[in-house]
């Protein structure tokens, strides 16, 4: 006999190019949805929240969504999602751009989720997984795999004696000076800084800032698919060598590979 599978939850209208899921934690319960043009959140009511990252997302679908910026211009094809705590997730693209999302709670009910500019760059994703706490490892196929911590450090700020009233703000730092070896896979020393706090009545108030920092851990190397290949003579000493160079990888990944035979030498 067949097993039953009950459904527990249905949602129309949800864009055609919806192409992963990622499951929020149990206290806060609901889906995340990743799209081509946006990222939608779910929870067990079927209720929804939409966060266009271009023009294109209002056009596809029936769903309601607010206007997108137009200043974005964001395409998340072969994008990945991880979540590093219970109300931030990182959407890492198809180019390495790593975007936190917040999720803003109104009470205990999501009333929307915040996209902040890029912290880092690293790998061409094909998987992305939270391994513990602060290790988060992202695999390729088609360039070296990365294994990255993020740390986060709560840091007091003072605010001036003639701010009142409610503050929440929030900086993610998108300048990064960053050499060869950072462009694969993220600034060690780049930090995801987020400011927020509450103040009220004329005195100075305190407000925490919370900075996540992302950093290297360790690198699998790989050299990813080889598009097009030749054969080359170099000359080492008085012996010619056979090198074979190799179009590899993709994207900002893309290069020419030189692999070298040593135990083979032709006399001259």
């Amino acid at each position: 006999m067949g097993r039953n599978y009950p459904i527990i939850t249905a949602v129309n209208g949800l864009p055609y190019d919806s192409v992963s899921l990622l499951p929020c934690t149990t206290s806060l319960g609901g889906v995340i949805v990743l799209t081509s043009n946006s990222i939608i959140y779910v929870d067990q009511a079927a209720r929804h929240v939409s966060l266009p990252v271009n023009g294109w997302a209002t056009r596809v679908s029936d769903m309601p969504m607010p206007p997108a910026d137009k200043d974005l211009g964001l395409y998340l094809e072969s994008s990945r999602l991880v979540f590093v705590d219970e109300k931030t997730f990182f959407v890492i693209r198809k180019d390495g751009m790593i975007h936190p999302i917040e999720i803003i709670l109104d009470g205990r009910t999501v009333s929307k989720l915040v996209l902040f500019p890029v912290i880092a760059q690293t790998t061409i994703p094909a998987v992305a997984r939270l391994l513990n706490d602060d290790l988060l490892f992202v695999g390729s196929m088609v360039g070296p795999s990365v294994l990255m911590k993020t740390a986060r450090e709560e840091v007091p700020l003072e605010l001036p004696a003639q701010q009142t009233g409610v503050s929440a703000t929030m900086n993610f730092s998108d300048s990064m000076d960053l050499d060869n070896d950072d462009d694969l896979y993220g600034d060690s020393q780049t930090a995801t800084q987020m400011a927020v706090g509450a103040a009220s009545g004329a005195s100075a108030m305190t407000k925490t800032r919370s900075i996540i920092h992302l950093s290297l851990c360790d690198s699998l190397p790989a050299y990813g698919p080889i598009a097009d290949m030749t054969f080359s003579l170099a000359k080492n000493g008085e012996h010619f060598v056979l090198e074979l160079v190799a179009a590899t990888g993709a994207g900002h990944l893309g290069r020419f590979t030189l692999f070298q035979v040593n135990c083979l030498r032709l006399s001259s």
